[in-house]
């Protein structure tokens, strides 16, 4: 479940669809992409509870995975109300950026999106390739740090069900 409201968020999707790639999983967006105008809570509850209600629970997402906190507890209550067993029936996971969502208090499995560093290290290479125009291109990757809160199930569970199928 995600906004598409900035050019970020697209490069996000795309990693994701990349991923699907590597494991052979075809990427259906019909099925695997929920899209809501921005992040709040109300927005998420709507969007979860309307595609849940027009999907058998057989055909139930295993994961749900937010990009934000907000949405996430959105999706949470939803789930709770549905009795749905988090982990056990759906994981549920987030990004977590403490910029925007540290007012948010999230009771959710986490990735936290390094945005502090990510703007100083983009200062440090504008400054770098104005000094050195000719300085090669390179790519930078920063790393998140997962937050564990118990919404995720083990994979290698999901693995044994989908061979036993």
């Amino acid at each position: 479940m995600t906004s598409l409201r900035r050019e970020t968020l697209y490069w996000r999707l795309e990693g994701i669809k990349e991923i699907y790639r590597q494991y052979q999983v075809p990427f259906d967006a019909r099925r695997d992409l929920l899209v809501t105008e921005g992040f709040s809570e109300p927005e998420a509850i709507q969007a979860i509870g309307d595609r849940l209600r027009e999907l058998p629970q057989s055909e139930w997402p295993e994961v749900i995975f937010c990009a934000g906190a907000s949405m996430s507890s959105g999706v949470r209550r939803v789930l709770e109300e549905l009795g749905v067993r988090i982990p056990d029936d759906i994981s549920l996971m987030t990004t977590d950026v403490k910029e925007l969502d540290g007012h948010v208090v999230s009771a959710v499995t986490s990735i936290t999106i390094p945005c502090r560093a990510l703007g100083v290290e983009a200062v440090h290479l504008l400054q770098n390739r104005l000094n050195r125009p000719s300085a090669p291109v390179f790519n930078l990757l920063l790393k998140g740090k997962v937050t564990e809160r118990g919404t995720v199930a083990n994979a290698t569970r999901h693995a044994a069900l989908a061979r036993e199928q």
